[in-house]
């Protein structure tokens, strides 16, 4: 699915489902103006203005990317396949399901909520993770390239092992809490 125009999703009904990759080109729109569940098994890029409803959206393809001259920000992700992020990927309430999702080199990873996805590898140099819920938060047990946790509340390490390799920031009202030895 390739977006030129604008592509409006406005129905509550039916399956919405992408087998292939999906592009928003430059001054292309996707809009979702209903929060219903979304199912991608190829790629996603943006490089136009993707807005998305806060229904969870599964990503299930094997070797795909989320990259683009715009960041995607999608509140609930699910990645059953394998999936890069080479781009800004912002997911303001759960990162979740039975895949993996690497964050590349030079790629951003906003995490608003909470990670659960069963591996996240975000040693790349150089990429980032932050963590900037306004409120508490436990990390996800990974190897870190730079970490960063911003916003407010606590962000708990939890009884998990964390490496960073670059640098941690803690920012904001944020406080860490580093509760395994």
């Amino acid at each position: 699915t390739t977006i030129s125009g604008a592509l409006n999703i406005t129905s509550t009904t039916g399956t919405k489902t992408f087998t292939g990759n999906v592009i928003v080109n430059g001054g292309g729109t996707w809009n979702e103006t209903v929060n219903e569940t979304f199912s991608f098994g190829g790629s996603l890029q943006n490089d136009g203005t993707l807005t998305a409803g806060t229904g969870v959206h599964t990503f299930t393809g094997a070797a795909k990317i989320f990259s683009g001259t715009n960041p995607i920000a999608i509140p609930s992700v699910a990645v059953t396949g394998s999936y890069t992020n080479n781009g800004t990927l912002t997911v303001a309430t759960a990162l979740s399901g039975a895949g993996t999702l690497t964050n590349g080199a030079n790629a951003t990873l906003n995490l608003g909520g909470t990670a659960t996805v069963t591996t996240l590898n975000a040693s790349a140099n150089p990429n980032t993770v932050n963590y900037n819920r306004a409120g508490a938060q436990t990390l996800k047990a990974a190897t870190y390239h730079h970490l960063t946790l911003s916003g407010s509340g606590t962000k708990s390490s939890g009884a998990i092992t964390l490496q960073v390799n670059g640098t941690t920031t803690v920012t904001g009202t944020a406080t860490f809490n580093i509760s395994s030895t």
